[in-house]
């Protein structure tokens, strides 16, 4: 009985400290008279290159939309409303049309995430103002989301007895939350971040809101030469969205090898690895533009057997975004006699036979069964680029 009351205790201290908080912030905006104008509540919320979320917002608000001010009741309705879904469901609402989500809202929902998380996650803004620019990553995983659905066909009648059959790529809401949670899970942690710095945080505490648990957002990457990494700060969201948690808890992360950097064989790859003992993830690209990601969560060290934690994963990253397996094992050996040398991830990785992605010792050549296609072919790689 006591603990219930102390729980309800608790959420009620929130709504209050919740409500007043909106009352400091809506003061701070109020810019029409008695009231808050939508091109101000739309500029609030946007970014340089992600589409306008307030805009969005204000179109699930009907009866608002012709309204020259909004009221603190109009704000708070607003707020409340997307406080009461979870974060999957705000943002297919935001985006979708008719309960529908096609290929191009899909990308900008995607590319939105990545924008609006990347400016929650980085303090320093001039960091990645240049990558925000970039968007194959959004484009990946819409690729990813519609390459795991079954297209749809759909006849539309042109004029009287003639139609056009044509694939039409939809996505409902159950389809993409199902999606996001299995290959991405903590997607939208920068846009909830961002709107509640933006929208629902008084100016005085913005700046404290804004350094608070930031490493949830996305992994840190600074003191590198990004220009020169592989490991864009799209492609650290994108991981740190998608691995678990335990890779974002060892502070910032920088760069032990790049292949470009420090030579392309496997005995350079030990060399610059196998001394560092905490959590690493691995980044592989092929002449195809192909990019595998691999996440071990124990220190390298060349073992006779297969090794790794549950925490192990194994990512495609591009063509189209893909958690393929967590729980991999990861195989190393560039020297026992009769045995496979060279690198092997997935749950049998001691032979490129049986692996689900194997890098030979020169970590020139590969092979991986992770096709866009799911056919489970194995496919021969050609290795541009590890780091």
């Amino acid at each position: 009985m006591g603990q219930d009351h102390s729980r309800a205790s608790n959420k009620d201290e929130y709504k209050d400290h919740h409500l007043d908080s909106l009352k400091k912030r809506y003061a701070e905006l109020e810019d029409v008279g008695p009231g808050l104008s939508a091109a101000t509540f739309n500029k609030l919320l946007y970014f340089p290159g992600a589409e306008s979320i307030g805009k969005k917002w204000l179109a699930l608000h009907p009866n608002l939309q012709d309204k020259p001010a909004l009221t603190l009741e109009d704000f708070e309705e607003i707020i409340n409303d997307s406080m009461g879904r979870t974060s999957y469901q705000f943002l297919f609402a935001l985006f979708s049309k008719e309960s529908r989500l096609d290929r191009k809202d899909a990308f900008e929902l995607f590319n939105t995430a990545r924008v609006l998380g990347l400016a929650a996650g980085y303090p320093d803004r001039d960091m990645v103002s240049a990558d925000i620019e970039h968007t194959e990553v959004a484009h990946a995983l819409a690729d990813g989301l519609f390459s795991s659905l079954p297209s749809s066909k759909c006849h539309i009648e042109l004029i009287p007895n003639v139609s056009v059959c044509f694939s039409q790529e939809i996505a409902t809401a159950d389809e993409f939350e199902n999606w996001v949670q299995r290959n991405t899970p903590r997607l939208f942690n920068g846009v909830s971040r961002w709107i509640e710095i933006q929208v629902s945080t008084p100016s005085d505490h913005a700046s404290h809101s804004a350094h608070i648990d930031l490493t949830d957002i996305v992994i840190s990457l600074e003191g590198e030469n990004i220009s020169t990494c592989m490991m864009t700060p799209s492609i650290a969201w994108l991981l740190s969205c998608s691995v678990s948690p335990i890779y974002d808890t060892f502070g910032s992360w920088r760069l032990l090898y790049a292949s470009h950097l420090h030579g392309q064989s496997g005995n350079r790859f030990q060399h610059h690895t196998y001394r560092y003992s905490g959590p690493s993830i691995t980044l592989v690209r092929t002449q195809d533009g192909a990019i595998y990601a691999v996440a071990v969560d124990e220190e390298w060290k060349e073992r006779l057997s297969a090794w790794g934690g549950d925490k192990c994963a194994l990512l495609r990253v591009m063509p189209a975004t893909c958690f393929c397996m967590e729980g991999i094992k990861v195989y190393d050996d560039l020297r026992t006699r009769h045995q496979a040398h060279g690198f092997g991830f997935g749950r049998d990785p001691k032979s490129p036979e049986t692996a689900e992605l194997w890098l030979d010792t020169t970590l020139s050549e590969g092979s991986t069964v992770l096709s866009v296609d799911g056919s489970g072919s194995r496919q021969t790689l050609v290795i541009d680029r590890v780091e």
